[in-house]
This record gives structure tokens, sequence and C-alpha cells, in this order.
């Protein structure tokens, strides 16, 4: 029939869609590694994880059905990683404008350009720790108690040498963990930190509460 006819074709349209979004995660996250390789070169100290947190950041970039997004999705399709980046910039600005206007779902507004920041910093983080840092403080200045924004300021700001800030910060996301497992992931980082600092005792002592946490959630788990 007609109708049956349409249905395997819209089928065959969606899976051909997928294969191609795969192929262009794929390319992206070869560019990506190429990119960060060349900065670590030139003498950058990035992020382990940074080629991980770009893929994720371009993934929720070409998933979005905002508007707003479709010029950084067109250079992400092109490979184009410096023009996503332009692009993103420049949704933040136009998000973080409305937001600043409008008295009528602010908040909403916020937490869409604090999103954008957030795409917008992992993306640096494949070349640069300053710029990933100044996105990512962008994103706190709109929501300042964002668990995981507070936690990456205070990998890079570990990164930069800045261990007053990144104990800040690491401690901030601890106030603002609504579970044990972020409480878990921020007492391990306020620990890390510490080591870096010299202050051993104390973190042990973090490192002590956070396999407390560990523990408590391996025998929920189990």
């Amino acid at each position: 029939s007609e109708a049956a006819v349409a249905i395997e074709a819209a089928k065959r349209a969606e899976e051909a869609a997928q294969r191609i979004e795969q192929n262009t995660e794929e390319l992206l996250r070869t560019l990506l590694s190429d990119r960060a390789e060349k900065a670590e070169e030139g003498g950058a100290d990035l992020p382990g994880d940074a080629i991980e947190r770009a893929v994720a950041a371009v993934r929720e970039v070409l998933e979005s059905n905002d508007p707003s997004k479709s010029e950084a999705q067109e250079a992400l399709r092109a490979g184009d990683l410096q023009a996503a980046e332009v692009a993103l910039e420049a949704a933040f600005y136009r998000e973080a404008a409305d937001a600043d206007k409008m008295d009528d779902e602010t908040q909403q507004l916020k937490s869409k350009a604090a999103r954008t920041a957030r795409e917008k910093a992992a993306l640096a983080a494949t070349r640069s720790v300053a710029d990933a840092l100044h996105w990512y403080q962008q994103s706190a200045r709109l929501e300042p108690d964002d668990f995981w924004t507070l936690i990456e300021l205070a990998r890079l700001q570990h990164a930069s040498g800045d261990l007053p800030a990144a104990v800040g910060s690491a401690q901030a996301a601890l106030n603002s963990a609504k579970e044990a497992r972020d409480r878990m992931v921020a007492l391990g980082q306020i620990g890390y930190i510490l080591v870096a600092q010299g202050d051993l005792g104390k973190a042990l002592e973090n490192y002590q509460a956070a396999m407390v946490i560990s523990k408590r959630l391996v025998e929920a788990d189990g």
C-alpha cells in the first residue's frame, strides 16, 4: 500500500540521516584530536578529557532543535571547528542579551545562554585552557550553581595554576551538589587540588570522605 511505502521510505531516510550524523561525529572527533595535538605540541596543557567533552558538546549542538544553533550546526557538518566556535559565541551573546532584557522567563533564557557557553567552552578546551576557562566563567555567571560548570572551572583553574581559585570552585561545586555521586566527585576534586597545594592532611580527609560515599553507592547498587 502507499502508506507502507511511505513508512518504509521515512525509515530509510531516518537511517540515512543517522549514518550521516555518525560519520560527521567521527570526522569531528578526528579534527578535534588533531587540533588538541597541535595545541599540546605548542605547549598547551589541555585537560585529559578535553576531546570527549568536546565530542559531547558537538553531539549536543548537532541534536539541538534550537534555531540559534543552526549556523554552528552547518559549520560542524562542514568540519569547520573555528567557524562553529564563532557561531556559538555569537549565539551566546544574543541569548545573554535577551536574558538581560527580559523579566519573564529570565532564568530559562539564562540557562539557554549558559548551555551555549558550555558548548563553546568544551570546543575551546581542545586548543586553549585560557579560552575554555573564560567561557566556563561566562556560563557560571548565568548559572552560578550548575555543578558540572563549577567542576570544569576547578579543573581548568587547576590546569592554569590558579590553585586557590580551583579550590574555591570545587568547594562551590560541593555546596551545589544535590546527589551523593556529585558530592563524591567534588570531594575528589578538592582532594586532588589540595595535593597540588601540598596540604596532604586535608587532601586525605576529602579523599576519605569521597571513598565513604563511593562505598555506599556500590553497596546500594549491589
